[in-house]
């Protein structure tokens, strides 16, 4: 350990940027965070676990090991709530405290089905570090572990509003909502698919699916049409467009739809759309 203790200031005096980045701090930290962890100095432990993973900078591929390095050593405290709770006066004294920790102690409680304490943990990472994603993934277990959806809903909202782009958040919010008896907020989640990403086929795509399930037909179709127009070149939104005409007993303009595609001029890559068009005509009679 003294080894350590000596050869990291040295490396970090005689390397560009202080050793961060090219993965042989890092390593050292990790080695030395095991030296603290057997001799039971689990806050100098800790430490060198964290520094860990700062040092490998921004690299997120290498980091991943340097934070499995820091679970493992939290993992080993016999008395994790003790420590949790000798931290958190260390942080109301000093101000200083720790996003990557936090969310570490969170996913371990989460994986010792302590979903409240892990809700703590996660809460206070989120509010150190709010552009996190998996902070707000790992959130929404502990909420669902808890079975407190409306917890889980909150999570979801914040999640949009950071990431607005991303299309797998809203359908899981409007579905939520849904369960737990909103129906204007979750037809609000839904719609906000679309006033999110306007001019995104996948957006209009996801509530026209929706809406379809639903026998809201009218105003599917009204979004398919809308995929056919950002996807000009590709018989999907066609083929979508038919099925929810069927659906809805358009068989005429089905068929129209349908002609459409097979009258086509598509890259091979479509030649499995053709024949499911083909197929739907032929059911059409």
């Amino acid at each position: 350990m003294r080894y350590y203790e000596e050869l990291i200031p040295l490396h970090q005096r005689t390397h560009r940027n202080r050793g961060i980045g090219s993965g042989t701090l890092s390593a050292y930290y990790r080695e030395v965070s095991s030296c603290y962890a057997d001799l039971g100095k689990t806050d100098q432990a800790v430490d060198a676990a964290s520094a860990a993973i700062v040092a490998w900078g921004k690299d997120q591929n290498r980091r991943r090991k340097a934070l499995a390095a820091l679970q493992k050593v939290l993992e080993a405290i016999p008395d994790l709530d003790a420590y949790v709770a000798q931290r958190d006066a260390q942080v109301k004294q000093s101000g200083l405290d720790a996003p990557v920790l936090r969310k570490t102690l969170g996913r371990i409680y989460l994986l010792a089905n302590k979903p409240g304490r892990a809700i703590v943990q996660l809460l206070a990472a989120r509010d150190l570090q709010p552009n996190d994603e998996e902070t707000y993934d790992l959130l929404l277990q502990a909420y669902d572990r808890k079975q407190d959806p409306a917890g889980a809903c909150g999570v979801l909202l914040e999640s949009i509003e950071l990431s607005p782009r991303n299309l797998k958040l809203y359908p899981e919010l409007g579905r939520r909502l849904e369960k737990a008896n909103r129906p204007a907020e979750a037809e609000r989640a839904w719609t906000g698919l679309v006033e999110a990403l306007p001019n995104e086929a996948e957006s209009h795509r996801l509530l026209a699916e929706h809406w379809r399930d639903q026998k809201r037909y009218e105003a599917a179709i009204v979004q398919w049409r809308q995929v056919i127009r950002v996807r000009s070149k590709e018989p999907t939104g066609l083929i979508g467009l038919a099925k929810t005409q069927i659906a809805a007993g358009k068989k005429a303009a089905a068929k129209k739809t349908l002609e459409e595609v097979l009258g086509g001029t598509w890259e091979p890559r479509f030649k499995k759309a053709r024949k499911e068009a083909a197929a739907l005509l032929a059911s059409l009679g």
